[in-house]
């Protein structure tokens, strides 16, 4: 986008289809112009707009620079996908602490309660009582759904129980479908339109991340209802009605969650170090080992200096990768 567009001059059937194609951290603009549109638009709205404010100026494409200011609002896009990527990984590093660090996917399964009102504590505490009882770990959050109604996304680390005497479980105590749902985590994702593998953070990841955006793209076409101002409007006064902490945990003894914070610290240390890019050097070393042996065995001598491929490769140089070394003329 090399301009600024004027949201106003748009249609609603226009906004809503653009808001189904464009990035999920780019769509609050957006649902609060559709909202604003509501014949009483709730209080929330002030606080969505502020969100990403004051603009800091525009790249050399055109685009705007968000501001750095930040609403917290559960039904915001910009806010939430934030929100979820924490989430998941103190989920995914919870379990994995758990797990003595070897994860094993037959261990854990994706579990969905829905509760029949928009109670928070009381709805929590039947899911504590319901997990302290059968002694297991879980993580996950708390969200309301688009009938106005609390339902919670957690991975459960069930051990050997299993998943089918969990969903059993479940439904003795809760109901049976829709209002639990047990399933195992997901093997494959449809990225694209091309099926990929995943693995079984990534799994956890994506489950923890769900609960976090406020409106998915399926969500207004199963719930025609929501694809309009008033709907959204219902939606978002529904959300910010509930109040306090939406994190679903417990289970974990304090040296599991100890063990989860310094692997999350560790973690964040080494993308601060640029330990990301630990795979793509290793296959560099590996290709210049492989480049050295050669030229060794064909008796020509080996480039060094301040362009030699130990200097990029210590510059981190995202120009160098295996083809260039390949070519060994430029190196001799």
């Amino acid at each position: 986008m090399t301009a600024h567009t004027d949201l106003s001059t748009k249609s609603s059937e226009t906004l809503f289809q653009e808001m189904s194609m464009m990035a999920v951290k780019d769509r609050t603009p957006t649902l609060v112009e559709l909202v604003s549109r509501a014949h009483t638009p709730p209080a929330e709205v002030e606080l969505l707009s502020t969100c990403g404010k004051p603009i800091r100026g525009r790249t050399a494409s055109g685009r705007e620079r968000k501001g750095l200011s930040r609403c917290g609002s559960t039904s915001c896009f910009r806010c939430q996908v934030l929100a979820g990527k924490q989430a998941g990984t103190r989920s995914w590093s919870l379990l994995l602490a758990a797990m003595n660090g070897i994860p094993d996917r037959r261990l854990m399964s994706a579990v969905t309660i829905n509760a029949e009102d928009r109670d928070l504590h009381r709805f929590k505490r039947a899911v504590r009582r319901f997990m302290r009882k059968h002694s297991l770990k879980y993580t996950g959050e708390y969200s309301v759904s688009l009938a106005g109604l609390l339902h919670v996304h957690v991975a459960v680390l069930h051990g050997d129980m299993g998943g089918l005497m969990l969903r059993r479980l479940l439904q003795d105590q809760f109901g049976k479908y829709p209002v639990i749902n047990v399933k195992p985590l997901p093997v494959t994702r449809k990225v694209g339109g091309v099926v990929k593998m995943v693995t079984i953070e990534e799994a956890v990841r994506g489950w923890i991340q769900y609960a976090h955006v406020p409106l998915k793209n399926k969500d207004f076409k199963n719930h025609p209802e929501v694809r309009n101002p008033e709907g959204l409007a219902q939606f978002i006064e529904w959300d910010s009605a509930v109040l306090g902490d939406r994190r679903c945990e417990g289970g974990f003894t304090l040296e599991e969650k100890a063990s989860a914070g310094r692997m999350r610290k560790r973690n964040t240390t080494n993308r601060r170090n640029g330990a990301d890019n630990t795979k793509r050097q290793d296959a560099i070393r590996e290709s210049l080992r492989k480049f050295k042996l050669r030229s060794a065995l064909n008796g020509a001598p080996i480039r060094s200096g301040k362009d030699s491929v130990e200097s990029r490769i210590q510059l981190g140089s995202p120009h160098l990768d295996a083809d260039q070394l390949d070519r060994s003329s430029q190196w001799r």
